[in-house]
């Protein structure tokens, strides 16, 4: 078996997991154990492997397009090729993940994927031109101290697919949601759908190059396309498998495991902090002149890249009215911007309050403190605890 065709058969498996973590809504998450390719066994064994060691890893795709890659115990300070390899084979290169002095790694990247792209395959880790590790499944061995993450895939419509890229000969069935996973620990799998045809009945099989593995059947589903089948034991204790989790039916593929980015992406911070209070800071040669006595058992301040500032307190003196300030950097107090943000508690010391700031906007760039002042003297500060 051709290399591609066995990192196919594992993309897909992993991808399908995602949407298994929020049964029966519309959001999707792929996620899987990363395996070393020469352990893997199950459909069959995977070729061009390289012998990397690893502790664990894992890898995920969420519904905003989201890609975290993360190894433990890898090959120290190395560079590997991190790809999404399709049901056909089909490559699509993402960005490297670089290992420190311990082999450990993080590849974290904001939406890899845009919205509307449906995934099939699994993702591999290539290193000295060989495959390294792959998405697949780990089923604890007998006496394992712990099993690795459970293999949690979507699965997406066949013919909906556009990364790597379409893929020909699809079935005409739709599938508005679905799920897999493999538990790591007894080898338990249990695919759901949600939307596909009805009245129909699947065949779901485990695919690594032209290895069709059986795992359950499927069907006949209800009216609405609904329908479940489980598997006990599929694999043995201590199994290592990957491969493309595949909904069969009148002759043709109908459904892989993989990812569906179906959100828009949230938009982030300009810029996030904790507040604690005047008086507690101790690091950095703060001085205590000047602050006040008010409590605080948490509290934050969110600038959101339109300007728009929101200050949460809890805790705080009750029935208590708070502006806030921006402290630039290097500034005595003297220089404080005033950015119109005002809190009053309740009873219980909690309290909120959001407004745009003043010359936030496109291009500005800042650095300093927010203050929450009661008056003239300084309560709490943007800053940090270390427990």
């Amino acid at each position: 078996m051709g290399t591609k065709s066995a990192l196919l058969a594992i993309t897909a498996l992993t991808t399908g997991a995602v949407a298994w973590m929020v049964p029966g809504s519309a959001r999707a998450f792929f996620s899987a154990p990363l395996v070393q390719c020469q352990a893997v066994t199950a459909p069959a064994a995977l070729s061009g492997c390289g012998s990397d060691p690893l502790t664990s890893g894992i890898a995920s795709i969420d519904d905003e397009g989201d890609l975290e890659v993360s190894v433990s115990g890898a090959a120290a300070s190395q560079s590997y090729t991190v790809t999404v390899v399709g049901a056909d084979g089909t490559i699509k290169t993402l960005p490297n993940l670089t290992t420190g002095t311990k082999g450990n790694g993080l590849l974290r990247k904001a939406v890899e994927f845009p919205l509307g792209k449906v995934g099939a395959g699994n993702l591999s880790l290539s290193r000295a031109g060989e495959t390294q590790f792959v998405t697949g499944i780990a089923i604890e061995a007998s006496g394992g101290v712990h099993a690795l993450a459970d293999f949690r895939p979507e699965l997406v419509s066949c013919s909906a697919v556009n990364v790597p890229g379409t893929i020909t000969g699809c079935g005409s069935d739709a599938f508005k949601n679905g799920q897999v996973q493999f538990d790591s620990v007894d080898g338990d799998v249990n695919v759901q759908v949600e939307g596909a045809a009805a009245s129909a009945t699947y065949a779901v099989v485990l695919r690594s190059g032209a290895t069709d593995f059986p795992l359950c059947t499927l069907g006949p589903t209800t009216s609405m396309g609904a329908g479940q089948c489980t598997a006990s034991a599929i694999f043995a204790a201590g199994t290592i498998a990957s491969g493309l989790v595949v909904l069969t039916r009148d002759g043709a593929d109908q459904a892989y495991s993989g990812f569906r980015v179906s959100l828009k992406p949230r938009p982030a911070p300009a810029a996030t902090a904790g507040l604690v209070t005047c008086l507690s800071a101790t690091f950095g040669n703060p001085t205590s002149s000047g602050c006040g006595a008010d409590p605080l058992n948490s509290g934050s301040a969110v600038l959101g890249k339109k300007g728009v500032l929101n200050v949460s307190l809890n805790g705080a003196a009750p029935t208590t009215s708070y502006e806030v300030f921006f402290r630039p950097i290097n500034s005595d107090g003297t220089s404080d911007l005033d950015t119109g943000v005002a809190v009053t508690t309740d009873t219980s010391g909690d309290g909120k309050g959001s407004g745009t700031i003043d010359g936030a906007t496109a291009g500005t760039v800042g650095s300093g403190v927010f203050v929450v002042k009661q008056g003239e003297t300084d309560e709490f500060l943007s800053g940090f605890t270390i427990k």
